[in-house]
Formats: C-alpha cells, sequence, structure tokens
C-alpha cells in the first residue's frame, strides 16, 4: 500500500511537469554514501547474538510454579516457557513487541477451567493472562508481560453456540 501512495505521488509531480520531491539528487547522493558506509559480512564473521540484542528477561519463580501446578492438575495442553516459544508469542500484526512470561496452548474447554481454577489461588492471583485467538486481534491486544493463553493451535472449531 505505501508503495502505491509513492508511486501516485511520483506520477502526479511528472504529470505537471515537476520533478518528484522524493527523487533527488540530494537523495542520491545520501543514498550512495549510506551505501558505500556499510562494510559486507564474511560467512563466519558475523556479530555474536549478545551483541545484537539483549537477551529475554528470564522466567520469574512463581510462572514455574503455577506451570507445575497447572500440569500437576492435569492440564492436557502443551505449556511453554523457553525462549522460542515466547519470542514466537511476542508479536503479532502490530507494530508492538513484548515477551511474555509463559505461554500456554490448551487442547479444550476444560483445560481452560483448569487454567483458571489454578489461577484463582492466593499465590496465583498476581499472575496476568493475556488470551490469544485465530487472527482475533492484530492491534496488539494479545501481548502482555504475562502469561498467554493461546487458543489458535487446537481450539479451531466452533462446537456449539
Amino acid at each position: 500500500m505505501l508503495a502505491s501512495i509513492f508511486w501516485n505521488i511520483r506520477h502526479r509531480f511528472r504529470r505537471r511537469g515537476t520533478t518528484c520531491p522524493l527523487r533527488t539528487e540530494e537523495d542520491a547522493s545520501r543514498k550512495e554514501k549510506t551505501m558505500s558506509a556499510i562494510e559486507p559480512v564474511e560467512a563466519g564473521n558475523s556479530m555474536p547474538l549478545e551483541q545484537v540484542a539483549s537477551p529475554p528477561p528470564p522466567v520469574p519463580g512463581v510462572v514455574l510454579d503455577f506451570i507445575a501446578a497447572l500440569e500437576s492438575d492435569g492440564f492436557s495442553g502443551e505449556c511453554a516457557s523457553d525462549q522460542a516459544s515466547r519470542l514466537v508469542t511476542a508479536t503479532d500484526n502490530s507494530i508492538y513487541q513484548i515477551m511474555p512470561q509463559a505461554v500456554l496452548h490448551p487442547r479444550h474447554g476444560d483445560d481452560l477451567k483448569k487454567i483458571f481454577a489454578v489461577a484463582n489461588r492466593p499465590e496465583y492471583r498476581a499472575l496476568c493472562f493475556y488470551p490469544r485467538g485465530g487472527g482475533t486481534s492484530m492491534n496488539g491486544q494479545p501481548l502482555g508481560p504475562g502469561i498467554v493463553v493461546d487458543t489458535s493451535r487446537h481450539m479451531r472449531a466452533i462446537i456449539d453456540f
């Protein structure tokens, strides 16, 4: 869409017989200087990951205790607190990126009941939960620093209204 906007602007200026302000000699020289300052990276010569980005915050002990309590109560879904799973759910189609503490993938409605039955215990009441479905929001609403409950993996069929 952005490309079509620039295309329309450029062609409006061409029809008037003027030059497009988006394509000037100054822009070309600036681009040339920028491109010459970039050094090519040879294979095996890349920057270590620690220098590129800071590591995600560690998972708090109360969240790990919650996951253990959930699994001991018969939760049949998937619980993930590893960095890869957290990173996948840290963003949606918005510009926001917030790393969750854990991700839960319930298999059915009983798993959802178990999640919130365990969460209702006094030691876990301070935890925050963020529901995530299949494309129901793309503006950052399912993102948060708490526990993401992602129903899009297993709960994809409408059974009853």
